[in-house]
């Protein structure tokens, strides 16, 4: 989806100025592929630089920021794209392009703005490969430098319920996978599954296979895209309280997810007037 983006009042200028090397313009701005949760800002600038955009809910503050996951620190271009992830439905978001040049000056645009979409009606599932549910990883192929699972690049972030953190391994490539106990048995009819990738297109999980309580096998589901969320629902439910996650096919590296999510429903208890009838 393409969605049209204003400045603000008062902040009609693209362009920058730095103490070196003159002005940055920033070219065609714009927030674009926007959805409930998540939107890509695009831009380009005048002369390589590094990307970032900050954003927020007030443009007074913007509290936020996200880097091009395809570009490193010390990496320039003059094309960009940002992935915002893990944003509020139906909400209005300020934000504007950081840029900075091989000299180290940072640049800044104008301040735009756009709206993300209603939620989506979904059907009334509970992830249960989650932190917040009790959920913990209980073994896991590697941590990218060997960072216990709580850390930044921890296998805890694949089931933190956030599109902006991620686990990634120390290069386990094909070899990935993870072991999460869900704390109690529990109804399993979909899941969902989006990869990790590295500035230069490797570390993508492009299939998974799960395999619950060590019996039941269930591969392989496609993952071949790192911007996608994918989702399969399970023709029949699986109940289990340990799930086994693992790549399949990969293009090597440091594979790992953004979040891995097991979803199902909760089970009715029935009120006091109806348990003693």
């Amino acid at each position: 989806m393409l969605l049209a983006t204003l400045s603000l009042p008062g902040c009609d200028d693209d362009k920058s100025s730095g103490a070196d090397g003159g002005d940055v313009a920033f070219i065609n701005l714009r927030a674009e592929d926007v959805s409930g949760t998540r939107a890509v800002i695009r831009f380009g600038t005048s002369r390589p630089t590094t990307c970032e955009t900050e954003f927020g809910q007030d443009a007074a503050a913007l509290d936020r920021s996200a880097t091009d996951p395809t570009m490193g620190p010390e990496l320039y271009a003059l094309d960009h794209q940002v992935p915002l992830e893990d944003l509020l439905p139906a909400t209005r978001y300020y934000y504007r392009a950081r840029a900075t040049d091989e000299q180290g000056v940072v640049f800044r645009s104008a301040i735009q703005q756009f709206v993300t979409e209603d939620a989506p009606v979904a059907p009334l599932l509970t992830n249960f490969a989650s932190l917040d549910q009790g959920s913990a990883i209980v073994a896991v192929s590697s941590n990218f430098g060997g960072a216990v699972n709580g850390a930044t690049w921890g296998a805890n972030s694949a089931i933190d319920g956030l599109m902006s953190t991620e686990w990634a391994t120390n290069g386990d490539g094909d070899n990935a996978w993870l072991d999460i106990d869900l704390g109690q048995v529990r109804q399993i009819t979909r899941i969902e599954f989006r990869s990790r990738v590295m500035p230069d297109s490797t570390s993508i999980v492009r299939s998974i296979q799960l395999r619950f309580d060590e019996s039941s096998v269930l591969a392989p589901y496609s993952t071949p895209d790192p911007d996608v969320l994918y989702g399969f629902d399970l023709e029949t439910a699986i109940s289990a309280r340990r799930v086994f996650v693992e790549a399949v096919t990969t293009t090597g590296g440091n594979t790992g997810a953004r979040e891995i999510r097991l979803l199902g429903p909760i089970p009715q208890v029935p009120s006091p007037s109806a348990r003693s009838l």
